[in-house]
């Protein structure tokens, strides 16, 4: 009875520590990052990247998956699927 007590205890201090370092963690990037709110758009690629291509124009569907993973390389050259689907 006593152990299962101190597993407890020992469970409980485990997430309390745990709890607490997520919020120190999270505070720390709002301290950091917050002056970002007030820059400006960066727009060095935009122009490549989404308004001249038709495929991102048309969304994110099966043709542009493919088109992600295999055609893509076509406009930049280099292999980025990832960075396609997520524009």
């Amino acid at each position: 009875m006593k152990q299962d007590t101190e597993e407890l205890k020992f469970s409980s201090l485990i997430s309390l520590r745990l709890i607490f370092s997520m919020l120190i963690l999270g505070l720390l990037t709002l301290t950091v990052y917050w002056d970002v709110k007030d820059y400006s758009f960066v727009n060095f690629d935009d122009q490549l990247y989404v308004e001249e291509n038709q495929n991102v124009q048309r969304g994110l569907t099966a043709d542009n998956i493919v088109w992600a993973f295999t055609d893509a390389t076509g406009i930049t050259n280099f292999w980025a699927p990832l960075t396609w689907l997520s524009i």
